[in-house]
Parts: C-alpha cells; sequence; structure tokens
C-alpha cells in the first residue's frame, strides 16, 4: 500500500542559489585555514570547485569520474589540481535540492566546520534557492548492482496499490506538470506472487511511467502495519521533508488488514504533522511543523459512495501501462506460481470494467472515485 503526496510547484526543475555564500574554517587532515565561497550558477552545470591559491585557478568538477581517492576522505582530481574533504557539503548540495554551483576555495579541503552538514545547509538555508529552466535529469537503474567487500555489500534496485487504485489520476496530475511522490509502506515480503526484490523493481518501473517526482519505501513489515510510534514519526517525518498540498491514501475499510492500518496511520501523522511539539529530525537539522490541506482516500477491494470522481479518460493507458509493470502480480499464463485474488485474468477486465463505470457517472469514458472526510467546496465559475 502506498501513501501519494501532491505538491503544487512545477515538475522537478533544476535549482541553484539566490545568494553568495562565504564561509571559512580549518581543512580537518591539512590544518589549513580556508576560505571559500558558494556562488549560483548555470542550469546543466552541476558542481564545480575552483582552487583560487592555484595559478589559474583550475576548475575540479563533482563528478564520478574525477573521484581520485575515498580514504579517510572523498578527493577529487583534475589536471594535477585537487580537492578533499567535499562529503558534508556534497552532503547539503543534495539534501537542500542544489543541482549547480560554484564552490571557490583557497586552500587544498573544503574546512571541516562542525564535522557534519548543519552548518552548511543553514547557509543554504538562508541563501534561498532558485528555480532554473530546465528539468532535472535523473541516473535510472535498470537492473541490480550489487558492490561486495569482504563481509560488506550494497545493493542498488531498481522499484500496485496506487497505481491499481488512482494510476490515471497520478498521470494526469504529472501531465499538468504536478509533483507527485510515491510513499510505499512495505516491500510486500509475504506476497504469494514473486519477491520483495521483484515488486521493488516493477514499482520503479510503474513510477517511471507515471512521471513520479519520486517513489521512497518505508521498510515497515508486510502484514504487521502497526499503529505505532515508530510507524507515525516515520510518515511524520516524511510530510514535513515533503510538505505535500494533498495526501491520498488507503481508503479506511478494506479487504485487506494493511490497508485499513495504514489509512489509520497516514491520517493521524498528517494531524501530529502539524503540531509544534512534536519534533523530528531530518539529516540532524529540525524539522518545522507543517501540515496538508486534504487528505483524499482512494478505492481498493470496498467500494464507497465517492465525493468526486476524477476523470482519468486521456490517461487510462497510461494507468494501465503502470500496473502491468507489476508482471509477477497479474496474469500471466507461463507462471507456475499460485493464483491469487489479483493474478486472475479476469482481474484486469474488472479494473477496466470499474474505470469505465466511474466515468460514466460523471460523463466521461474512465473514471477513478475519491472520498474526503470533510466538505469539499465547489467552484460554479470553473463549471459555467
Amino acid at each position: 500500500m502506498a501513501c501519494l503526496l501532491l505538491y503544487t510547484l512545477s515538475m522537478m526543475m533544476q535549482q541553484t542559489l539566490k545568494k553568495i555564500i562565504e564561509f571559512s574554517g580549518v581543512g580537518l587532515h591539512t590544518g589549513r585555514e580556508v576560505r571559500g565561497r558558494i556562488m549560483p550558477s548555470c542550469a546543466d552545470t552541476g558542481i564545480t570547485f575552483f582552487r583560487r591559491d592555484l595559478g589559474g585557478a583550475p576548475a575540479i568538477r563533482a563528478t564520478s569520474s574525477n573521484v581520485i581517492s575515498t580514504s579517510y576522505a572523498t578527493t577529487l582530481g583534475s589536471r594535477g589540481a585537487t580537492v578533499s574533504t567535499i562529503e558534508h557539503l556534497m552532503a547539503a548540495f543534495y539534501g537542500m535540492g542544489v543541482d549547480n554551483a560554484i564552490v571557490e576555495l583557497d586552500g587544498p579541503e573544503v574546512p571541516i566546520l562542525d564535522g557534519s552538514s548543519v552548518e552548511f545547509v543553514s547557509m543554504i538555508e538562508s541563501a534561498g534557492l532558485a528555480t532554473l529552466s530546465a528539468p532535472r535529469r535523473y541516473i535510472v537503474i535498470k537492473k541490480p548492482i550489487k558492490v561486495i567487500e569482504d563481509d560488506k555489500y550494497i545493493c542498488l534496485l531498481p522499484t500496485d496499490d496506487a497505481e491499481l487504485s488512482m494510476g490515471g489520476t497520478i498521470a494526469k496530475f504529472t501531465s499538468q506538470n504536478l509533483k507527485v511522490g510515491i510513499i510505499d509502506f512495505t516491500r510486500g515480503e509475504l506476497g504469494t506472487r514473486g519477491t520483495a526484490d521483484t515488486r521493488q523493481k516493477e514499482a520503479f518501473q510503474a513510477a517511471i511511467s507515471l512521471k513520479a517526482a519520486l517513489r521512497e519505501n518505508l521498510n515497515i513489515p508486510d502484514g504487521n502495519i502497526l499503529r505505532n510510534q515508530e510507524n507515525l514519526m516515520k510518515v511524520v517525518m516524511e510530510i514535513r521533508k515533503y510538505r505535500p498540498k494533498i495526501i491520498f491514501a488507503p481508503y479506511f475499510n478494506d479487504r485487506h488488514p494493511d490497508h485499513i492500518d495504514a489509512s489509520a496511520v497516514v491520517k493521524k501523522a498528517m494531524f501530529s504533522s502539524g503540531l509544534t511539539k512534536v519534533r523530528t529530525f531530518n539529516k540532524e537539522v529540525a524539522q518545522e511543523a507543517y501540515r496538508p490541506k486534504k487528505l483524499f482516500y482512494y478505492m481498493q477491494t470496498y467500494t464507497f459512495e465517492p465525493s468526486f470522481i476524477v476523470d482519468i479518460s486521456k490517461h487510462f493507458e497510461t494507468k494501465m501501462k503502470a500496473v502491468r509493470a507489476f508482471g509477477t502480480q497479474f496474469y500471466d499464463p507461463k507462471s507456475a506460481e499460485p493464483e491469487t485474488f489479483i493474478s486472475s485474468p479476469k482481474f484486469l477486465d474488472y479494473i477496466d470494467s470499474r474505470a469505465k463505470f466511474y466515468g460514466f457517472q460523471i460523463g466521461k469514458e474512465y473514471g477513478e472515485p475519491f472520498f474526503c472526510e470533510e466538505k469539499i467546496e465547489f467552484d460554479f465559475e470553473k463549471l459555467l
């Protein structure tokens, strides 16, 4: 099951700083006093360091191909010039959404400051961010990548409820340049068909089809979404991190108990997120209290009388493409896995028929129903 976050900003565009940042401090490994400046930069330029203490002020781009050492610190090098201890500054750039910046230094390493990213984050917050006219570009993980060193490893995996219940609505939002984030609660490890890894890959492909701005997983145990403080705080932190205007959650009465529990956790988290005395931290930085404007519920197995229906006629094929990305879960005549409620060949016909049923109710070809516990204002000016 998933929680949907809807943003009112435009699609994910590149960002840079609004103002110049100046800082100074001691290098952790050299012990030298280093002064630096961080300046705005143009789209598609990335993060570039300039060593002003060297002749010609050589440029060193922050790219993986320029990493020459990771022993005790990350060091970049280009044409004989190097800059090291960049990790805290780079983490601050990533966490704050800075895609392009120029960093000038008069020494060989970035000052260590307090030993974390906190001071850099604070500086970036004070300087503010400017949105550029170019969209962000992403590295897409298309197959599993595993790096092993001794007994340690890291694995990157490319990642159905959201697709089935409101995939057309998500596609409609993203076609209008609205940002939609999908927060999955579990990895589906208890599912009868497929594995947690295959589900994660399928979820990733579905998100690409829907052009979702992000897809994250809270890694709550499947089949055991407890209404406890730990799970509540996980959702609160996501709400405060992304500050959505609207949240979509599973309807609070459903065939699957996890859907009922997830719905309850989301509702409580939405309220708790607005309480100033509920304290949470993201990357060691205190998060501000924030409460979205509305919580809407999407339909799964059990039906309800909709508060409103969204016309998805132009986006139904995109929805079904995202649904079919979950190949292990739906009908496959070649599969030897046990049949489930949704793997029957009739289930996708049911999804089609239900969308047509709700579309017919609003005079459209396809529709998706939603429920709201609160009254919704209707604007006649948009109808007349």
